[in-house]
């Protein structure tokens, strides 16, 4: 149940997996049980071979060796302690170990060795050489207090030799050459220490020979040894760092190599073919290579932006796998593949959680461990060399989307990693509605091959698409899905493929909807230009039909005095000025009126295209009703605009030509966003663009009708109103003006 769980968890069953699982509780002979193991074996590969917790284990992992069965790991501790960990295990106790034995078997820890209790903090493990059949495999623990202490360990019958006190300063590395050990210390400058095997613990009066490097030289954290065993090579935890080989045994210097400026503090160092191979720490890691014959700077890598640290290295095949000495929010940290001839990153993958401050490392054959530090429980963390399958992508996510296609993506901040140590060169992305069951289309890109599984009859059928394909985006993390209908919601799902196979599929995205149609879209603002143009050309025909200054807001009779009142014809400037009460100035102060309304809905119309989301169902009734209030307000101003041609009130006519471009543009607004808000989908991002663009247009175009209006009535007033005070002026004093004087006055 927990195994089934956990691949749950991690995306689904293969279907080798799903046979396996019918097929296993029902084999009675043991041969059938293992040829089964044995195929499963073959049909997969994983990145990850497991992980162990070591609890306990205060300051965390510290050095470590291994012979292929077991590995050992040192302790930074108070006291400091080895413990061995069973790598292989020929004894099955369950069915439970039968199933995780298909992805390798189990890590257990079979014992620890306590160092004495003035014992305390381990710096350095360093193991012989394996010999084969012996019955003893001894390893040397630096320790930092007391410091220049070296202890000798029996890693097999796990137990403590003795030890020696070799200098005061902390011993931070070693290796063991021939007959002789050499350790490198932590002075300044460092000093290397040549100790015979044989005669270093055979007695306290032990003197080992020890040769200081130059000035500047200090802080020693790697060595190792070059390919013909006659030098050793040494990198300093400087700045800039230093690159030093000495001769052995006479320990004289051969050569030594400054590194450029920003290749600093070296702390790990692996031997490939001729070169050397060093990690720095620093903020990000960098990996050097040098090239040891002619001590020269070849190339190095600056890792990614919180890819920090480079503290441990396993060579393998021209590649090197770089644990890193960093924390990541999630309490993961991160393994580093390079190509060394290339010096380029290929791969990387997270650990698991705990497994962080990756400064012990060790491999064997196709496999690696990392031992985390600085935690009360220490995490190791097993991997495979060869290149593997990707790891189950991430969940796909959409970028955009269209009306037809959605741009997916499924990386994590670093797009190699979980690669398998290939990269990715193909990908396949299963498609469904959101509604269905069953996985309906298959889109296939770059080198993928189709799933050779998948139906091709009957209900859950999945139709190819894509044989033919396109690249893939974003360095195989990423694809445009095309052929989807708009308006409608999808999930989708990701296998990815590099040269070792196909990962397992991811699981599903959340539903993702495709934009509303781009002909409705097209449509709507199509219509809302063609009659935009329609409104601007009744306007300028109206306007240049008469002098607007001379329109017909004010007629000759309107400016008469009232006889039939019997009120005096004189009437003041001021009181002319406020009879503002004709048709046409009510209908120029809704229209300002509406003006100042509409523009700050167009900021809102323009927040939602740019952000949609999803709104509440009161919320699309009132985008409803404005539209069928814009949409009647629109046929109104078409009616009055028909009403003022045959009437021949030009005025009128401009009037309500205004007031259609700005019913107009609630329309076109109203409608588009009622698309979107009932829909639940949003257009695409030029289409968006397209949207906010034609109707600002239409806005502005209604702001400057609205203010030639204001202009041309205001001037029709003012005129009006100085005409008939002038005309009152010239007149006898209470003696009414003639209408033909107010014809006259009015023609100048």
């Amino acid at each position: 149940c927990m195994v089934w769980r956990r691949r749950e968890e991690l995306g689904g069953w293969s279907r080798h997996e799903a046979i396996f699982l019918i097929a296993y509780p029902r084999m009675k002979f043991w041969f059938a049980r293992v040829l089964l193991l044995l195929a499963l074996q073959g049909c997969r590969s994983l990145r990850y071979l497991g992980e162990l917790e070591l609890k306990q284990t205060p300051g965390g992992l510290f050095g470590a060796v291994t012979n292929g069965q077991d590995a050992w790991f040192g302790v930074d501790g108070y006291p400091a302690m080895i413990v061995r960990v069973r790598l292989r295990s020929s004894a099955k106790t369950s069915q439970q170990e039968d199933l995780v034995s298909a992805a390798g078997s189990p890590m257990l820890e079979v014992g620890r060795l306590m160092l004495k209790k003035e014992e305390e903090r381990l710096w350095a493990l360093v193991a012989e050489p394996l010999k084969e059949g012996s019955s003893s495999w001894f390893a040397y623990v630096g320790v930092g207090n007391p410091p220049g202490r070296l202890v000798k360990v029996n890693l097999l019958s796990m137990e403590r030799v003795g030890y020696v006190q070799l200098t005061t300063s902390d011993i931070r590395g070693g290796v063991v050459v021939g007959p002789h050990a050499y350790f490198v210390t932590s002075a300044k400058p460092a000093t290397v220490l040549r100790c015979p095997t044989e005669e270093m613990f055979h007695g306290d009066s032990f003197r080992p020979l020890e040769v200081a490097l130059a000035l500047g030289e200090h802080n020693v954290q790697a060595v190792f040894a070059d390919s013909d065993g006659k030098h050793i090579v040494l990198g300093t935890y400087t700045q800039p760092a230093r690159i030093i080989k000495l001769a052995i045994p006479d320990m004289t210097k051969s050569a030594s190599l400054t590194l450029p400026k920003q290749e600093q503090m070296i702390y790990c160092g692996a031997l490939w073919e001729e070169h050397g191979i060093f990690g720095t720490s620093t903020l990000p890691g960098r990996l050097v290579k040098v090239n040891l014959q002619s001590m020269t700077h070849v190339s190095s890598v600056e890792f990614f932006r919180a890819e920090d640290r480079a503290v441990s290295i396993v060579v393998w095949r021209g590649q090197a796998f770089v644990g890193l000495a960093n924390e990541w929010e999630q309490d993961t940290s991160s393994i580093i593949q390079v190509d060394l001839a290339t010096m380029k990153e290929v791969a990387a993958l997270v650990t698991p959680r705990g497994c962080t401050w990756l400064y012990a490392a060790v491999g064997w054959q196709d496999e690696a461990l990392f031992g985390s530090r600085y935690h009360d429980s220490s995490f190791i963390t097993r991997i495979s060399l060869p290149v593997a399958k990707p790891d189950i992508p991430e969940i796909p996510s959409g970028n955009a989307s269209g009306q037809d296609a959605i741009r997916l993506s499924w990386t994590r901040p670093f797009p190699r990693y979980h690669t398998g140590g290939s990269p990715i060169i193909g990908a396949r992305v299963l498609v469904r509605p959101a509604w269905h069951w069953d996985w309906t289309e298959e889109h296939v890109y770059g080198l993928a091959a189709p799933d050779p599984y998948a139906p091709k009859h009957g209900i859950g059928r999945i139709v190819r698409v894509h044989e033919d394909p396109s690249d893939l985006l974003d360095e195989g993390y990423g694809a445009v899905v095309d052929g989807l209908e708009p308006m409608e919601s999808y999930k989708f799902a990701v296998i990815l493929t590099n040269s070792a196979g196909a990962s397992h599929r991811s699981r599903s995205s959340q539903a993702i909807m495709t934009t509303f149609s781009a002909w409705l879209e097209l449509s709507i603002l199509g219509i809302a230009i063609i009659l935009d143009v329609l409104f601007i050309f009744i306007w300028i025909a109206s306007a240049y039909g008469k002098n607007l200054l001379t329109s017909d807001y004010s007629h000759p009779e309107d400016l008469l005095p009232d006889d039939a009142s019997g009120a005096e014809g004189g009437r003041s400037f001021f009181h002319v000025m406020a009879s503002w009460n004709s048709e046409g100035a009510m209908l120029v102060t809704v229209i300002c009126g509406y003006l100042f309304m509409a523009a700050p809905a167009h900021v809102a119309f323009d927040r939602y295209m740019l952000k949609p989301q999803r709104l509440d169902d009161l919320v699309c009734v009132g985008i409803s009703a404005v539209f069928l209030v814009s949409l009647a307000a629109l046929t109104w101003s078409t009616m009055g605009i028909l009403w003022g041609m045959r009437k021949q009130r030009q005025h009128r006519v401009r009037a309500w030509a205004v007031a259609g471009t700005g019913t107009l543009w609630a329309t076109s607004t109203s409608a588009i966003a009622m698309c979107m808000a009932w829909s639940g989908s949003s257009p695409s991002p030029n289409g968006s663009k397209i949207a906010i663009t034609v109707s600002l247009q239409l806005l502005l175009l209604f702001a400057a009708g609205s203010f030639l209006e204001v202009v041309v009535l205001f001037s029709s007033r003012v005129s009006s109103a100085l005409l008939r005070w002038v005309a009152d002026k010239s007149c006898p004093s209470g003696a009414p003006a003639s209408p033909q004087l107010w014809h006259l006055c009015r023609n100048g």
